[in-house]
């Protein structure tokens, strides 16, 4: 699933009330995936050429606050090269099969 920072903290209050055997709790991971940084991530919005200033402003704005929560997630992988970013989803989330 791909949720925010808000939709994890909710999912994780949610698990913390089951049963520590259930397979939905034995099978949670959760992966932040972040930018570099939010220069490189206001650079790739702007190339992309999809978004008003004005929408994009309000992303980084929101991509900030999110990034602030990155260390509460068990997994971090910073998405500076897309090859690599990928193979770290991939090992750890066949890891988890």
């Amino acid at each position: 699933m791909d949720i925010d920072v808000q939709g994890v903290s909710q999912l994780r209050a949610t698990l913390a009330e089951m049963d520590e055997k259930s397979l939905m709790r034995q099978g949670f991971v959760d992966i932040f995936l972040q930018p570099p940084s939010l220069e490189e991530l206001s650079r790739r919005l702007h190339a992309r050429g999809t978004d008003s200033p004005q929408v994009i402003e309000q992303r980084l704005e929101r991509a900030k606050a999110e990034m602030e929560c990155a260390s509460s997630y068990t997994h971090v992988i910073i998405n500076d090269q897309l090859e690599a970013a990928y193979d770290q989803l991939v090992a750890l989330t066949v890891s988890r099969v």
